[in-house]
């Protein structure tokens, strides 16, 4: 595959079998290189960690066995001299306490990894690997460190990567990168794995495209804004683009030769991975996107690693079910949760697809690609898929039901490194749902899940109104971070479309961490009655809307003006960009409040502040609306209680299940607030490291200290409602749960430690 002119080799590295490590022949300088690459202290041990026993084995063949990435977990190892076996460990001496050393008669001796040295500031490190036979100059005698230096030397001006051997110290410099044309990509079937690549970090800026959904919606194949939308991508020069599923209305022949030809300008390009409308129960079959669709690769073999068999391998489909790497550190998997069902296969649901997704195959290959050292290494892993994590609908049944939710394994497999020592993926892009919807929905990890289904499918199918658009996101990929960007059109069709204008950007992954802070400050003053006063470098500005006779006014007690809430009207934050206020981790939330007469008879009733979406707000088809949408999940909700006290409560999932139902965590304060009728200052601070919840009023601690045992989850599809739930927007309470009274000085952060009001 090319991308930005660089031809791509795509190759797995073929895993040796850990029964053939010990059967075949190995030469003993491969041998000898990888005991190099431990440390030996005779007569210890720290047995009771073993996690894998090898028998009739040398010590240099244990320490081949410890560094093959199926072992990807082993750190060091046990070896009995007389009998001739080793324990493998996950665990070194240091995590359990040190080494024993009084065993009668000193049978083992203990083997220790030597940790990797540090990467050098401006370099990235692939191990085991090297780009041999394009050296220039070598250095014996050193470091890694002192290799990178040479590489910086101006001396050397020309060196722009070094080959490390680990074990005799030397490096080699060269003027090639791995991706240059005739070097062939990184050479990484060294016998006994004695070499480190490190690249010189270059100041390219990667770009990639994703947009999903582009199918019609009166006509079979594509959507007529297909064409300008193409253009509009082509002229922002991206080194790949993304389509996770949904190409065409109905899958066939023709419509994928359709969409072939609308996006040729492309090329290759273009990695895609089917939608439940281009293949389950289409006319077009697996085979006819295999044969249309060549440019893609076939689904890489890899060890298994969900069997125990060291020398089983896994595929998925080929076409639909494989990784590509955009740079030496970027990768890009594509696993689809979508295809016709294959000989022996029945995944029928009532509407009458078949739908076939994170079924074993595919969810296992996926898993063994994820504990693959060549992914593990990457500075980047993004996976693409048709189906959203936090939001399935009730057309999805069991098969389904692996794929839907935070809590299942192919979110865990995703995002949470599932099995031990397996890559963290950075984002997940999908479609399915015809809306945009940046958000991270798992408070125990950094995973963005970003669903842009915006290219051109009815926006009538879609999560809550001001989410469905038209338009693609940009992801730009620099200096360690990936920066997304939606690009539409504010003005829809009016005036033609044209998908130039940048309408929302998101982090969508910061290898120094997400930032933290100050999300945003209302304060209802004036002629900003309803803007963002923060000035924070987190603030979106995003502009409240004032419903049903809320208003800005002036109250003689705070000295100010104010937000008046009469019982019916409300404040929310609809808009494109409101995502920011998504917070399922640390939380802070301030402001200042006054109940207007008697507080309603049920908590929320007294709503002071919410982020969410009500399940019948997630999208206007009624059949949908069965099952509850972690999407639409709470992510805070602050209320008094009719006597006074206050209460939070959010929503999480923790059942994969196709029909499971939002759980919901309620903190009341063991003290009420002395007199809500009047004006006091409230703060509420949940923490995520330690999952506790402190209600302060005035400047003191309300009650005690609560505990909890679930953060919220999901959540992209809310919005910030003050004075009210969502509910109210769609009329479905008759105006119950809105708030009678006055607020001021409204703050939303996600740290703890932000200033006192």
């Amino acid at each position: 595959m090319t991308i930005k002119g660089i031809t791509m080799s795509i190759r797995s590295r073929t895993t040796a079998l850990l029964l053939a490590l010990l059967s075949l022949p190995l030469a003993s300088s491969a041998l000898a290189a990888s005991a190099d690459q431990f440390t030996h202290t005779p007569d210890a041990a720290i047995w009771g960690y073993n996690v894998k026993n090898l028998s009739n084995v040398s010590p240099e063949a244990c320490a081949t066995a410890c560094l093959d990435p199926a072992n990807g977990w082993c750190v060091s190892f046990d070896y009995h001299k007389a009998g001739q076996w080793c324990d493998l460990s996950d665990q070194r001496a240091e995590d359990i306490g040190g080494l024993k050393t009084d065993y009668a008669g000193d049978p083992l001796d203990h083997y220790s990894l030597k940790p990797s040295p540090p990467v050098p500031d401006g370099f990235i490190h692939t191990a085991n690997a090297a780009i041999w036979g394009h050296n220039v100059k070598r250095l014996s005698n050193v470091t890694v460190a002192q290799c990178a230096a040479a590489c910086d030397d101006p001396e050397n001006g020309w060196c722009v990567s070094f080959d490390y051997h680990k074990a005799d110290q030397w490096c080699d410099l060269s003027d090639q990168r791995a991706t240059d044309i005739g070097v062939g990509g990184l050479k990484t079937d060294y016998a006994g794995d004695p070499l480190d690549h490190y690249s010189r970090r270059t100041n390219d800026t990667v770009r990639l495209i994703v947009v999903a959904d582009t199918q019609g919606n009166s006509n079979p194949g594509v959507a007529p804004i297909v064409p300008r939308l193409i253009s509009d991508i082509i002229a922002r020069s991206p080194d790949a683009v993304l389509f996770p599923g949904d190409l065409v209305a109905t899958g066939t022949i023709s419509t994928f030769n359709e969409w072939k030809s609308l996006t040729s300008a492309l090329g290759d390009r273009r990695i895609m991975t089917p939608g439940n409308h281009d293949l389950p129960g289409r006319s077009a079959t697996n085979e006819d996107w295999q044969k249309i669709f060549n440019w893609l690769p076939d689904s890489q073999p890899v060890p298994n690693i969900a069997t125990a068999d060291p020398g089983d391998t896994v595929t998925g489909m080929d076409r639909m079910d494989y990784y590509l790497d955009i740079t030496p550190n970027i990768r890009v998997i594509s696993a689809t949760t979508d295809r016709d069902a294959l000989s022996g296969e029945s995944h029928t649901h009532s509407g009458g697809y078949e739908i076939i997704g994170g079924e074993p195959k595919a969810l296992d290959w996926f898993r063994s690609v994820m504990a693959l050292e060549s992914t593990r290494q990457k500075e980047f892993v993004f996976v693409m898929t048709h189906h959203s994590i936090t939001t399935q609908m009730s057309e999805l049944n069991s098969p389904i039901a692996l794929t839907k939710g935070t809590p299942t394994v192919w979110w865990q497999a995703i995002a949470r490194g599932f099995d031990s020592g397996s890559a963290k993926a950075d984002a997940l892009f999908t479609g399915h749902m015809h809306s945009y919807h940046p958000n991270r929905p798992d408070p125990h990890t950094s995973t963005s899940e970003v669903i842009v289904g915006t290219g051109g499918g009815d926006t009538v199918f879609g999560a809550t109104p001001q989410r469905r658009v038209h338009g693609f996101m940009e992801v730009v990929i620099k200096d360690g971070v990936a920066t997304g960007t939606f690009f539409g059109d504010s003005n829809g069709s009016i005036d033609g479309w044209s998908f130039t204008e940048a309408l929302d950007t998101f982090t969508v992954a910061d290898k120094s961490g997400l930032p933290t802070g100050e999300l945003a400050w209302y304060g209802f003053d004036g002629g900003n009655a309803q803007s963002d006063q923060s000035g924070s470098p987190l603030s979106k500005g995003v502009a409240l809307n004032f419903n049903v006779g809320a208003y800005s006014g002036f109250d003689s007690d705070r000295s100010s003006d104010v937000l008046i809430l009469d019982g019916q009207g409300f404040a929310d934050s609809r808009s494109l960009n409101d995502h920011v206020f998504q917070v399922l981790g640390d939380l802070r939330l301030q402001l200042w409040a006054e109940a207007d007469g008697e507080l309603g008879s049920d908590s929320l009733d007294n709503v002071l502040v919410a982020f969410g979406d009500s399940d019948g707000a997630l999208t206007s088809k009624s059949w949908q609306d069965v099952f509850s949408e972690e999407l639409a999940n709470y992510s805070y909700i602050l209320s008094y209680t009719t006597a006074g006290h206050l209460q939070m409560r959010w929503e999480y999932f923790d059942q994969p299940e196709a029909e499971a139902q939002a759980k919901t965590v309620i903190l009341t304060s063991t003290a009420a607030v002395a007199d809500p009728q009047q004006w006091h200052q409230i703060e509420v601070i949940r923490s995520a490291r330690d999952n506790t919840l402190r209600f302060v009023v005035d400047g003191s601690q309300l009650g005690e200290t609560l505990s909890f045992s679930h953060l919220p989850t999901g959540g992209g599809a809310g919005s910030l409602y003050l004075g009210a739930l969502p509910d109210i927007r769609e009329g479905e309470d008759g105006g119950i749960a809105t708030f009678s009274g006055k607020l001021d000085d409204v703050r939303i952060s996600n740290s703890l430690g932000q200033s006192p009001l």
